[in-house]
């Protein structure tokens, strides 16, 4: 949709569709009570305005519809869209490489208690995997504000795709 569609869409309408970017509400809350947007800048710096706000328990809550990397089959409490943008995301991620990442997957887990969460968008598997590792050295408090990060990263992508005019 265009940023004119954007601003004229019912907040009903819009809402599945920033779910899809993020399943945080604040952040569709934000975005649709903002509008209208002059432009499609002012739009990604609300979004990023808000994403500065997002508390370590959004973003748990909002981990918990991430797919693992290397997953190939998306949870099923994933919409079609939000399971389609992980699938295009993942590209980078081979068949050869999915027991290294069940693996790998498995180890972040135990050490940090949730799901690795990376924008894979434009990064193939070898670099994901090496910031895996070099996140496995996080501390807890290091490792939440790289998830936020990623998050947000991940956010704005999905924003900029689903405003591409």
């Amino acid at each position: 949709m265009n940023l004119k569609e954007f601003n004229e869409t019912s907040s009903a309408d819009l809402q599945p569709h920033l779910k899809a970017c993020v399943s945080i509400p604040a952040f569709s809350h934000a975005l649709i009570n903002q509008r209208p947007y002059l432009n499609r800048q002012d739009l990604l710096e609300t979004a990023k305005a808000n994403i500065a706000t997002w508390s370590a328990e959004e973003v748990t809550e909002a981990l918990s519809q991430h797919p693992r990397i290397g997953e190939k089959k998306a949870p099923e409490n994933l919409s079609v869209v939000e399971a389609e943008n992980s699938r295009q995301e993942q590209q980078g991620v081979q068949d050869s490489d999915l027991s290294t990442w069940e693996s790998a997957n498995a180890s972040y887990e135990k050490q940090f208690g949730h799901v690795f969460l990376i924008r894979a968008d434009g990064r193939d598997s070898a670099e994901m995997l090496s910031e895996l590792k070099r996140r496995m050295k996080n501390s807890p408090q290091q490792e939440e504000l790289e998830r936020k990060q990623q998050l947000g990263e991940i956010s704005l992508l999905r924003l900029e795709k689903l405003v591409n005019a």
